[in-house]
């Protein structure tokens, strides 16, 4: 018999007001710290990878502009994919991840790609952690 495509647990009264009890998010924490601002995120990329801001709009080949600032943006700024897409001026979420996955190529690759990247990491772990002491 074919399969119907209706979710009958979800369309149940009980089911939608236990989901509606589930807490998905942690406020503006994650479980290491606080979350900074996206714009925040992006500047201290740009200078971190001595770029202008608008470069991470600009779609450009074999640059890892996109690749870094998405990735940055999901983890300190607690953006979902499809949020960064948005941002960025990318297609959709998917495109952010094949970015993503890009990253971890280039960053393999590219010894000067990997300090700028880890410079800039650690400073925004830094803006995070003050964050979390001030909240």
């Amino acid at each position: 018999p074919p399969r119907t495509t209706v979710n009958v647990r979800a369309t149940t009264p009980l089911y939608r007001h236990a989901r509606s009890r589930v807490s998905w998010g942690h406020g503006d924490t994650t479980r290491k710290g606080a979350l900074l601002d996206p714009d925040e995120v992006l500047e201290v990329v740009a200078e971190g990878l001595r770029v202008d801001v608008g470069a991470f709009r600009e779609r450009r080949r074999n640059s890892p502009l996109r690749a870094v600032a998405g990735r940055l943006l999901l983890k300190y700024a607690g953006l979902t994919q499809r949020e960064v897409a948005d941002l960025l001026g990318m297609g959709s979420g998917a495109s952010v991840s094949i970015q993503v996955k890009r990253y971890e190529d280039w960053f393999t690759v590219d010894a000067r790609l990997r300090k700028m990247a880890g410079k800039t990491e650690r400073n925004l772990e830094r803006k995070r952690t003050e964050r979390s002491q001030s909240t």
